[in-house]
């Protein structure tokens, strides 16, 4: 089975669903909640994952007893949204990334958990996609203690925004476009990146320690950064050339720009999450694509603010904000 692309490079789509026997799919059953799920690098390469449950989609007839057991399985409430660390039972990902330590080409989207399902979506940007579709198919039938575990493909043209709807998330998900001029001064990359350079980046998982793990997309008809194939600048280690899908070379870099790390920073201090962050350079101008909730929104002001006051010597601004998902 192949798995096709949607939006030139990073937007295949295959998703994962368990049934899993710890607190959060617990709380899910029995109280009908729906909790989203981010999964995270820690600097071992391992993967955690966090749980986040706003407070406004506690149901009202059992508040006080769902507030109670969130605590008891040592949930915090930061910013109207209750986050669960570490599910250290929830165990699918990590049965699939040691199968697929080889394959560098794997990228998690944030997953659900809804009346006890969890669902866990992977998106694909390699010509090794044969190969995972194959080995996660094949898989996920093999059977696991206290799991039932299984995967499908969304099929072909369905990438991210399909997974939303596919996800039925109960919040509305906005997409912020944050463009920058004069982005040089930043370092990274952009510093070797210049008006004949046309790139494409996608954050491969949140790090907990705000750690940059990227792939990037360097359209063939462009110059490619000096960074990302020079290793007298970066070291061996620090970037990996994967495979060329159709006009893009695909490259796994450990490094970005101070400016796209910061803002996560920043997120990160406000305990505000995001589903999905990638960039894009074209013509000397950079722009940041954020996917995230409606707190993003009420809180972006503050945040622009402060980024303005980290780096001055920049030209920078909100040029878009446009929802891309509502509940049904």
């Amino acid at each position: 089975m192949e798995v096709d692309d949607v939006d030139e490079v990073f937007d295949s789509q295959l998703f994962m669903k368990g049934v899993f026997d710890d607190s959060a799919s617990e709380m899910s059953r029995k109280y009908g909640l729906s909790f989203v799920v981010v999964p995270f690098a820690t600097t071992e390469s391992k993967i955690t994952i966090k749980v986040f449950l706003p407070e406004q989609r506690i149901p009202e007839k059992n508040h006080d007893e769902v507030i109670a057991a969130l605590k008891a399985n040592g949930a915090e409430l930061n910013n109207e949204t209750w986050e669960i660390n570490d599910i250290k039972h929830l165990d699918l990902l990590s049965q699939y990334t040691s199968m697929l330590k080889e394959v560098e080409s794997i990228v998690f989207d944030p997953g659900l958990i809804e009346n006890g399902v969890y669902i866990q979506p992977f998106r694909f940007i390699s010509s090794q996609r044969k190969m995972i579709s194959d080995i996660l198919l094949s898989k996920a039938d093999s059977g696991h203690a206290n799991i039932d575990l299984y995967a499908e493909y969304l099929g072909k043209s369905n990438g991210f925004l399909s997974m939303l709807k596919m996800l039925h998330l109960r919040q509305s998900v906005y997409e912020i476009v944050v463009e920058v001029q004069h982005a040089e001064s930043m370092g990274g990359i952009l510093a070797y990146s210049d008006h004949s350079t046309n790139w494409k980046r996608e954050s491969k998982l949140p790090h907990v320690n705000n750690v940059e793990d990227y792939v990037y997309a360097i359209y063939s008809g462009s110059k490619t950064p000096e960074i990302i194939t020079d290793t007298t600048f970066i070291g061996a280690t620090e970037s990996k050339y994967i495979s060329t899908i159709k006009n893009y070379k695909i490259y796994r870099a450990f490094f970005g720009d101070k400016l796209s790390s910061y803002i996560s920073q920043l997120m990160m201090e406000e305990h505000l999450f995001y589903l999905r962050r990638w960039s894009e350079w074209s013509a000397g101008v950079l722009n940041i694509h954020f996917f995230s909730g409606e707190l993003f929104i009420m809180r972006l002001t503050k945040i622009m603010r402060e980024v303005k006051e980290k780096f001055p010597n920049i030209d920078f601004a909100v040029k878009e904000v446009k929802m891309v998902y509502t509940p049904q």
